[in-house]
């Protein structure tokens, strides 16, 4: 884990693979559930403004939380 208020390579990689993994859940399932699901319904643009969206949350937990897995170094 990294320091309070600092990132490592491995949050930016961490952070990716699941902003990824949730996103794509969250975008598609929706998409697939639907009885009249088809493919060209997928709007890339905005499956990638939801993974931008997670990998900044996720980016943003890590920098707030502390070595010892404190929200803040406190919480």
């Amino acid at each position: 884990m990294s320091p309070l208020f600092k990132l490592n390579s491995r949050d930016f990689l961490n952070g990716l693979i699941v902003a990824v993994f949730a996103s794509i859940v969250t975008y598609f399932y929706p998409l697939v559930s639907a009885e009249d699901f088809a493919f060209n319904q997928i709007d890339v643009a905005v499956l990638v403004k939801v993974v931008f969206g997670a990998v900044v949350g996720y980016l943003g937990k890590n920098f707030l939380t502390a070595e010892n897995g404190k929200v803040g170094g406190v919480l």
